[in-house]
């Protein structure tokens, strides 16, 4: 059974209804004025090699703005050509785009789909024509990107990282190098008045030690730290060792030590080797005469032996006899030389504690040939490491024109890059070891410190006119 309208529902049904289609035209106007632009727009268009993942729909942008859409497609005209890619742009675009715009193909996020970017040009460009044809830049594709960074990589990145690695351990050398010379520097003049390491005060491995140990229950009451009577007895024993050590001077320990327990030394005072000067004695002393020490009397001094003359006789070179010693020459270039010089007193025992030797030579020399010097790029003053597969120890290059190639000469005992560093264990058949044919490497560790910069490095030779 149906049943009529009145006439107000009649009315209001179609008022309903009229409403309805005047929404839904407005909405479709309004999206077609966001995106199809069909009112105020224009069009331009762009040239590509290759256009993947574009399609008609796709969308346009201009400094990340959405401003139209590829609305066709042309194909290139001859092979090889460009694919044209058809832009619809919002009107309110013309006088943001210029004509030296460029147009390219970008990604939308790192796995998004496509969208065309129009970089808008420059405020010497002038507003873009209707269907101008845009300058076009190449997209960069994923794989490209990581082909090029790839190559990037394997070209530059890599031998880059390894010349890293070559310089890091290139810095671990030479911070070994530099950590065997921090005894060094604290010896240095002025440093080592101001800083004073107390373990080597007391730990003194070239002096006898004499070590009395006793255990907690020979010192202590049990679970006290009462001293006991046996105890104390105990210490005052260790005590009584020390008695006679109290000695102001190095003249007090010449006299307790030397006079009083060497071979002849009976006879020898400070006093006496002062009068004497630079006239010594063959030792032991056997006797004090006319204000003089008088000295064991020297083998052959009088130039007179048995049978008459004192021969030199020649023998067969027999090769090195240290073991080990030829193999180390073959191995390593330079002969490293060593023994004392005029310009120090023995191993510098005294002389590191004379300020003005030190600041003269606060550093062991080496003395090497110009041209070795040059191929080494090492300059005068500059800190050296000497090594091979002994040791390592280190110097100041002193530049020496008389010195052969591939030959130098080391201080041998100099406190602060002690030469023996580098001496092997082999020994000739007289079971002595053989200092003076050492064979190694020299590198150049560091540019002259302020404490070589300074000295003249002049020729250490005098030669007579």
């Amino acid at each position: 059974m149906s049943r009529s309208l009145s006439r107000w529902q009649a009315v209001l049904l179609g008022a309903v209804v009229l409403l309805g289609l005047g929404l839904g035209g407005a909405g479709l106007f309004l999206v077609g004025s966001r995106t199809w632009f069909a009112g105020d727009s224009f069009h331009v268009r762009a040239g590509f090699k290759g256009i993947q993942g574009v399609e008609e729909g796709t969308r346009v942008r201009v400094q990340g703005i959405n401003v139209g859409q590829v609305v066709g497609i042309d194909q290139p005209v001859t092979p090889g050509g460009d694919v044209v890619l058809r832009l619809r742009i919002d009107g309110k675009m013309r006088s943001l785009i210029r004509s030296d715009a460029v147009v390219q193909i970008v990604g939308d996020g790192l796995i998004g789909g496509k969208v065309i970017e129009i970089h808008p040009g420059t405020d010497k460009g002038t507003p873009v024509a209707d269907n101008a044809v845009l300058a076009s830049r190449p997209s960069m594709e994923l794989a490209e990107v990581l082909g090029d960074l790839k190559e990037t990589m394997s070209r530059e990145v890599v031998p880059t990282l390894e010349q890293a690695r070559t310089s890091m351990r290139q810095v671990g050398d030479a911070a070994d190098s530099f950590g065997k010379t921090s005894d060094a520097v604290r010896k240095l003049p002025i440093i080592r008045d101001k800083d004073k390491d107390p373990r080597a005060l007391l730990v003194r491995p070239d002096c006898e030690r004499v070590r009395t140990v006793f255990t907690e229950s020979e010192l202590f009451e049990p679970g006290r730290s009462a001293l006991t009577a046996p105890g104390k007895q105990r210490l005052d024993g260790v005590a009584d060792k020390f008695k006679g050590y109290d000695w102001k001077t190095e003249e007090d320990a010449f006299m307790d030590g030397y006079h009083q327990n060497a071979d002849g030394g009976k006879f020898v005072t400070y006093d006496r080797l002062r009068a004497m000067g630079t006239n010594g004695f063959q030792e032991p002393a056997v006797d004090f005469k006319d204000g003089k020490i008088v000295g064991t009397k020297r083998l052959y001094a009088d130039g007179k032996f048995k049978e008459g003359k004192a021969k030199f006789m020649a023998t067969q070179w027999r090769g090195l006899q240290a073991e080990g010693k030829q193999a180390e020459k073959d191995k390593f270039p330079f002969l490293i030389n060593n023994g004392r010089a005029n310009h120090v007193w023995q191993s510098v025992y005294l002389d590191q504690y004379n300020d003005f030797v030190m600041d003269r030579i606060p550093l062991p020399f080496i003395q090497m040939n110009p041209e070795d010097m040059m191929e080494l790029n090492v300059n005068a003053g500059d800190l050296v490491e000497v090594y091979n597969d002994n040791g390592s120890t280190q110097a100041m290059a002193y530049p020496t024109p008389t010195a052969k190639r591939k030959q130098s000469f080391m201080l041998f005992a100099y406190p602060t890059g002690p030469q023996g560093n580098v001496v092997s264990k082999g020994v000739n058949e007289l079971i002595i070891p053989n200092y003076k044919q050492t064979w190694g490497n020299i590198r150049k560790i560091a540019d002259a410190p302020e404490v070589t910069r300074k000295l003249s490095l002049k020729s250490l030779e005098y030669r007579a006119s």
